[in-house]
């Protein structure tokens, strides 16, 4: 495959317009005006000129000055000026097209950089080709890319040619052809120490080997390994981890059994994730025999009941019970694959021949599949990690009963539950809407010293703030916040106190908010304005009035400690309770600690407020002394509030002869 490249050909000479004696005289912010209107107006030999004089000045061009010249010389085929590009900016460019995913513009950046001698470092072409491959359409182009690549190292292309022998000759790989030796044109200015840093190593042929892998090509990455020969790179376990998904995905079981003789002949030694994905391919396959018999042969005889290694591994100068050992994971998918293939008793076999085994030692296994082993083979040792694999599985399916059944079990076989136990147990009921039983199991969970999160609670305070049941809120509250070393979130405190404040329960929302005090927790604004609600809905204006001066007691600082930060919800729900009760001394002191605090105001709503309910106030007369007095001061206070909505003074009124 060719791709695409920028022009190589020459343009016309330049032919300058303006003089570079004439040139020199203009000062430096001139010259690069200058540049930016000549390149504005597409004049490149001009602009060309006047960056030269800033460069011979020691100045730089701006950025949009470059990069439009760079352009426009690039439009017109111009690469005598080469000296304006390195090696870096055209690799994080390439870098760049391939992350956006402009793969043509990624192999055409690739192919100039190699033709002008700035020879991209294997790390950057191979990022380039793994970003390339992740697009599965676009596999080919990577792998076409890395073959251009190794041409110049090899001669014709794997993709290109028929057959061949390989020799080494003058430390440059090249291929003989039977009837000509066809050599790679090499790149302008090319060395062998330049552009050994382009040359293919182990971890780029792994990255072409992920891409045949993703999307089933075999007979390429076969030929990868033999082109990996080829360039004296030896495959590790990566290369042979793709081999078998790539096997297993394309359905080739007999080459996935080759894999650990071929990988004795390269002298890899596997490691885990070579063991997973070739048992994962078996499985895949449908091999489930062949799986459990490469995982019972890198287990110690005698302890497994296999007292042969699998065939064509006997007798190696290694075993792979030497090198590692199948972990908890690769157990858990052979026995979930062997009990979804109905083979309970092979599973059962399994993992009861391996229960001395150095990785079942502290797991039995996971996901409930041990609950299906358990009815097949009585007597299994069960942990409480299996406990709990089997109540989340019948938790998060809504088998609540079955569930209860595990619980029992549990403690008939005196086996300690722990917080995992109950967690989804508490959950499961919530969800079903079983609130009270969510409640016991969460006194239970207490009681045996496991303190519960705010993600165990708070789902059952919210459940019972839809039943508006405020007092079993409040019970749910008061039974954690016994747990030593546990607090209680604010947010789970302010849900309590606001639905309780809904239900006019407002002695037990001031009793709460003492506890929230007691047990370390301040009350935020959001608290208090749950209380002023509360005490508004019930009429109560003295409580009111009080809390307001509770709260300004509260927002000040004390002894380097911030008081309560009132947001402006909480400000705005005072004042208008103020305003429509004639409060205007307390709404007044509102809207000083807004001012204040440059918190805003929407003086005109006020207004608006006012005129309509407190226009006539105050325009009765009375005999008595008292209420005359009184009235004066409210008319003094109404008065400084209107003055700051910015209303006239009202009219004194006339004296009765």
């Amino acid at each position: 495959m060719r791709f695409r490249t920028l022009s190589l050909s020459s343009s016309n000479p330049l032919s300058p317009s303006t003089s570079t004696a004439a040139l020199l005289e203009i000062s430096n912010a001139e010259l690069t005006s200058k540049l930016l209107r000549n390149v504005q107006e597409r004049r490149t030999e001009e602009a060309l000129q006047v960056l030269e004089v800033l460069r011979k000045r020691g100045l730089l061009a701006s950025r949009e000055s470059f990069s439009r010249l760079i352009v426009q010389l690039s439009h017109r085929g111009n690469v005598r000026r080469t000296d304006l590009l390195d090696h870096s900016s055209l690799s994080l460019l390439s870098l760049a097209y391939a992350e956006a995913r402009m793969t043509s513009y990624a192999c055409s950046t690739i192919t100039l950089m190699i033709r002008l001698g700035f020879f991209p470092s294997v790390s950057v072409w191979s990022a380039i080709i793994s970003r390339i491959g992740t697009v599965p359409d676009k596999a080919s182009v990577a792998l076409d890319l890395f073959y251009e690549i190794c041409r110049h190292f090899t001669g014709p292309s794997l993709t290109e040619r028929n057959a061949g022998a390989v020799k080494l000759e003058s430390g440059i790989w090249e291929m003989e052809e039977p009837s000509s030796r066809v050599s790679a044109p090499l790149p302008l200015r090319a060395s062998k120490s330049c552009i050994v840093q382009m040359k293919p190593d182990t971890s780029a042929f792994n990255v072409a080997l992920s891409i045949c892998a993703n999307v089933g090509f075999v007979d390429q990455a076969e030929r990868l390994f033999q082109l990996m020969s080829l360039f004296g790179n030896c495959a590790d376990s990566a290369s042979f981890d793709s081999l078998a998904k790539l096997y297993a995905k394309a359905g080739r079981v007999e080459m996935l059994r080759e894999i650990p003789d071929r990988m004795r002949e390269a002298g890899v030694e596997p490691k885990l994730s070579t063991v997973r994905s070739i048992v994962a391919g078996f499985v895949a396959a449908g091999q489930l025999s062949e799986a459990e018999k490469l995982v019972l042969s890198m287990e110690p005889e005698g302890e497994t009941g296999v007292d042969q290694l699998e065939k064509g591994q006997k007798g190696s100068k290694w075993d792979w019970r030497e090198s590692v050992k199948p972990d908890i994971n690769i157990y858990t998918d052979l026995v979930k694959a062997l009990l979804r293939n109905g083979q309970v008793q092979d599973a059962s076999r399994l993992l009861i021949g391996l229960k001395r085994s150095e990785a079942l030692s502290n797991h039995v296994t996971q996901g409930g599949v041990i609950w299906g082993l358990h009815t097949a083979s009585r007597g299994f040792p069960l942990e409480i990690a299996a406990y709990n694999s089997i109540l989340q599985g019948y938790c998060s399916t809504g088998q609540i009963s079955k569930a209860q059944v595990i619980m029992d079990e549990i403690k008939a076989a005196f086996v300690a539950p722990n917080e995992r136990s109950y967690t989804p147990f508490i959950a499961a009921h919530i969800r079903f809407g079983d609130n009270e039983a969510a409640f016991e199991s969460l006194r239970e969970m207490i009681s045996m010293g496991f303190p519960p999160s705010e993600l165990v609670y708070e789902p059952l305070l919210h459940a019972y703030a839809k039943e508006r049941k405020a007092s079993s809120m409040l019970k749910v509250v008061e039974e954690v916040n016994k747990c030593p070393n546990l607090k209680v979130g604010i947010s789970s405190w302010n849900l309590v106190v606001e639905n309780l404040a809904r239900k006019n329960m407002m002695f037990e929302a001031r009793k709460t908010v003492k506890k929230m005090v007691q047990s370390g927790v301040r009350p935020t604004g959001m608290t208090y304005l749950h209380l002023a609600r509360g005490y508004f809905v019930n009429h109560k204006v003295a409580e009111l009035l009080s809390l307001w001066l509770e709260i300004r007691l509260a927002s000040e600082d004390k002894a380097g400690v911030q008081g309560v930060k009132m947001e402006k919800e909480m400000l705005d729900f005072f004042l208008v309770t103020f305003v429509k009760g004639a409060y205007f001394q307390r709404a007044q002191d509102v809207v000083t600690y807004m001012d204040t605090n440059m918190i805003p105001v929407d003086k005109e709503a006020y207004k608006s407020l006012f005129l309509q309910l407190h226009a006539k106030r105050f325009t009765s007369k009375h005999k008595s002394r008292r209420r005359v007095d009184r009235r004066a001061e409210q008319l003094r206070e109404m008065e400084s509030f209107k003055a700051w909505l910015g209303l006239p003074h009202s009219k004194p009124l006339k004296k009765k002869r």
